[in-house]
């Protein structure tokens, strides 16, 4: 059965996206081991404890001015559990001063050949992800024209597999710095065409697209569930 997105309308007008919030009762190892090559590091991840918790919400990172300290809570708030590889957070951390370079400053207002130069231009950078350079881009309020930049991971992308009004299979793997534009786009588009913003609407295609990876056998229910505007607490975090 195909879905349209505009049949969850009411629900997504009601996500509140700047509450999305990560949370862990312990920074875990893979992040803890870098703490006596950048001191600086335990700095920032200690400055989130929170009665027994360490916390950071969508409006904790937009809210946080020092460049440094925006990208690694950014990074913590996506992949609490750090990456795979220890190399892989390693080599951000190294590069850390390049890529808030890289991004300049706060709130820019990019062509789409300055984008997909900025996009490509961290991704060079080691250990960077296009995940990780989307998250960046939309806590630093970067713009291209009307469209504002957003989270675009893995399960954004799997929503195709439940709305084909989406972008089909063709943008899952490979996926290049004009991929990402073209969905930054598209997602925009459907947002102004529904009166919703860009950021509610990626955060319901990350629940969708998440359910469509996880359980497909499930998927009418927990959609209908959305519907309802009951959101399974699994889905709450981004990964």
């Amino acid at each position: 059965m195909d879905y349209r997105i505009e049949q969850f309308a009411d629900y997504i007008k009601r996500i509140d996206t700047e509450s999305q919030t990560t949370s862990v009762e312990q920074i875990p190892n893979k992040w803890t081991i870098h703490y006596d090559r950048f001191p600086w590091l335990q700095e920032i991840l200690e400055s989130i404890e929170s009665n027994g918790e360490y916390k950071l919400s969508r409006r904790d990172i937009f809210n946080t001015q020092d460049k440094r300290e925006r990208v690694v809570k950014t990074i913590f708030w996506g992949f609490p559990k750090a990456y795979r590889s220890n190399e892989t957070l390693e080599s951000i951390l190294e590069s850390i001063d390049n890529i808030t370079k890289a991004l300049h400053n706060y709130g820019r207002i990019l062509t789409q050949e300055e984008y997909i130069s900025l996009f490509n231009n961290l991704r060079r950078i080691g250990g960077m992800q296009e995940s990780t350079i989307s998250k960046l881009l939309c806590f630093w309020r970067i713009r291209v024209a009307s469209s504002e930049a957003i989270i675009v991971d893995q399960f954004v992308r799997e929503s195709s597999h439940i709305f084909e009004q989406l972008w089909g299979t063709s943008l899952l793997y490979p996926y290049s710095a004009e991929d990402n534009l073209f969905v930054v786009k598209k997602i925009n588009s459907i947002a102004r065409s529904m009166k919703v913003r860009p950021q509610q609407l990626e955060y319901f295609l990350f629940i969708t697209g998440k359910i469509a990876k996880s359980n497909r056998l499930t998927l009418f229910k927990q959609l209908l569930q959305l519907a309802g505007g009951n959101v399974l607490e699994d889905y709450n975090h981004k990964e």
